[in-house]
């Protein structure tokens, strides 16, 4: 391999726990900003646009916007790895394991649902999802499940096993769903409609809208809290400086202030809100008292594991680390 190469490989994805030699970190003086994990070099610059990791968060995979490449840390710390997943990756999703890569692709490049095996770094197999597949995720307990929303204007849900090797189930959801994240026993999910201003529960086994609940104009990215008691939502448009919190026991809707152009969201294990303000290049602990911490950039995506949360920069392809 030539020395121009390996610089290339090594500008992509190196290290999720401390694996990347010298990594560039925040001054000590502030010892709540984030790491930057992983730093971009003028060799090459691959966009990232999208991020998510293993329950452990051994297993840290970044899709590249642009470009038909994810980039891998796997559980032996190799950080030089990209895999060509055939068309312009959208979103991913690592199972609770880490022993699964998800990457759904994009409607105009070669639309379907990607499986990669991250220890390999290979493609394992392509699955039809329909003509425009976006968020995916896994269910957790012995017979975990594969969930990809998509469709655009038909908007649907596709329930597919594990390995994605077949589709079990395709359900009807509503207009342009967009967020998603599944209940902790793996049986229902949340899925924000942004054309119908609304998050819906579907049964996945039946496929059934057991709730409908509205939310302020165009929900995007989805987050359930730990507790399965609050959902977090960004929103497009004019308002997209706020987030919105759903109590899921009242149904009423709390706005909170983030910051302009929030790309993501999440809750940390002890059910600490966060939210990746892209433009304004921070991560922030939402509440009363906002916390920020500065990350640069255009951050997008979000991985949350445990209190710590990763998110990776759209401009550069960094990725930065950060504790709540």
């Amino acid at each position: 391999m030539s020395s121009t190469r390996r610089e290339a490989l090594g500008a992509a994805v190196a290290g999720a726990t401390g694996l990347l030699a010298a990594p560039a970190v925040a001054p000590a003086a502030a010892p709540t900003a984030p790491a930057t994990i992983v730093a971009a070099r003028s060799v090459t610059v691959r966009r990232g646009v999208a991020i998510a990791a293993s329950r452990d968060g051994r297993t840290l995979v970044v899709a590249h916007d642009r470009r038909r490449t994810i980039a891998l840390v796997g559980r032996g710390g190799r950080a030089d790895r990209l895999v060509d997943v055939g068309g312009q990756p959208v979103e991913v999703a690592v199972s609770p394991d880490g022993r699964r890569i998800a990457v759904s692709t994009a409607a105009w490049d070669q639309p379907g649902l990607v499986m990669v095996d991250p220890v390999a770094a290979r493609t394992l197999r392509r699955t039809d999802v329909g003509p425009a597949p976006g968020a995916a995720t896994f269910t957790t307990g012995r017979r975990a499940r594969l969930v990809v929303v998509g469709g655009e204007q038909e908007g649907t849900l596709h329930v597919l096993d594990a390995d994605g090797t077949a589709v079990l189930a395709r359900h009807e959801l509503g207009l342009v769903p967009r967020g998603l994240a599944v209940t902790a026993d793996g049986r229902a999910a949340w899925v924000a409609l942004a054309a119908q201003d609304e998050v819906v529960r579907i049964d996945l086994r039946s496929g059934r809208l057991t709730r409908r609940l509205a939310t302020p104009p165009r929900p995007e990215r989805l987050a359930l809290a730990p507790d399965g008691r609050r959902l977090l939502l960004t929103h497009a448009g004019p308002d997209a400086d706020r987030v919105s919190e759903i109590d899921l026991r009242r149904g009423t809707v709390r706005r909170l202030a983030a910051g302009p152009l929030p790309a993501a969201v999440g809750y940390t294990r002890r059910g600490r809100r966060l939210a990746v303000v892209g433009g304004a290049g921070q991560v922030v602990v939402l509440g009363p008292r906002p916390r920020r911490r500065a990350v640069g950039g255009a951050p997008r995506g979000l991985a949350v594991v445990g209190e710590r949360a990763f998110t990776v920069d759209h401009l550069t392809g960094a990725v930065h680390r950060v504790t709540a």
